[in-house]
């Protein structure tokens, strides 16, 4: 599949770069270091940056104390991994194909491009671990410091990320207008527009749908012992999504293969 596809012509220019990085990450993530994909890259993150900063100041987060906890991030096509904080390397890592692109609850084929809200989640998500994390000194403490903060606060620091979620959500649903710019396309790579919710209540659709999500997670927190069905349950619902967005995007059903995955560090 090519960008050229006239199948996808229709796109505004935005979604046209992000389609075209992620079909060059899909190849080799490496080519996003180098130019033109550089640039490219560049340009699509300035835009999604722009778009959260403003679902931010229509909520009342501050975007500024994102930008100073992850000045710099990493980004994978590794499908375990839609978005995680590793403390010991202080370090921010997202998946390439979930930064551009959603999975919607109410189509498992349908495939659409993030709106701005949904991306925004990724950061209020992971900065609650980041200053939790940073009240109890655990920012690059060693390996056996963490496991035992682990034993005792992995479904607390879990939690709190997902009330905060939460919250931001509730938030978007009452600040942000009631509908927004949606392109989708199904599981066949054939482009479509989303013409099954009423534009009047699509912002509320969707996030009533990520609420469901949201608490479905939190359950399983607060019945999980030591954190391990939580994390099992992560990866296994990335790994789902990953794979649709690849028979979405690419046109086939990409087999999950257990291998080290490259990583590139980008400026936030």
């Amino acid at each position: 599949m090519k960008l050229g596809d006239d199948r996808f012509l229709v796109f505004p220019k935005k979604y046209l770069q992000e389609l075209e990085l992620a079909w060059v990450s899909w190849e080799d993530i490496s080519q996003l270091e180098r130019e033109p994909y550089s640039a490219l890259l560049s340009r699509a993150w300035k835009e999604i940056k722009k778009e959260v900063s403003y679902v931010f100041s229509k909520v009342g987060q501050n975007f500024q104390d994102i930008r100073n906890a992850f000045r710099r991030f990493e980004l994978t096509m590794d499908p375990q991994i839609d978005k995680e904080f590793d403390p010991a390397r202080n370090m921010l890592t997202i998946n390439v194909w979930f930064l551009f692109f959603s999975v919607f609850s109410n189509d498992s084929t349908l495939v659409g491009f993030s709106p701005n809200f949904m991306v925004g989640r990724t950061f209020i998500h992971e900065f609650d671990h980041y200053s939790f994390l940073k009240s109890k000194k655990m920012l690059g403490a060693s390996r056996d410091r963490r496991e035992q903060f682990d034993t005792k606060h992995r479904r607390e620091t879990e939690e709190k990320a997902i009330m905060a979620e939460i919250d931001y959500l509730k938030k978007c649903k009452k600040k942000l207008p009631p509908t927004f710019d949606f392109i989708s396309f199904s599981t066949t790579g054939r482009k479509r527009w989303a013409t099954t919710w009423h534009p009047g209540n699509a912002t509320s659709r969707v996030i009533n749908g990520l609420l469901r999500q949201c608490d479905e997670m939190l359950a399983l927190v607060r019945e999980d012992q030591n954190g391990f069905a939580y994390n099992q349950e992560s990866k296994k619902r990335a790994v789902e999504n990953h794979l649709r967005i690849s028979k979405a995007l690419i046109g086939i059903d990409q087999r999950f293969e257990h291998k080290d995955y490259k990583r590139i560090t980008i400026n936030f």
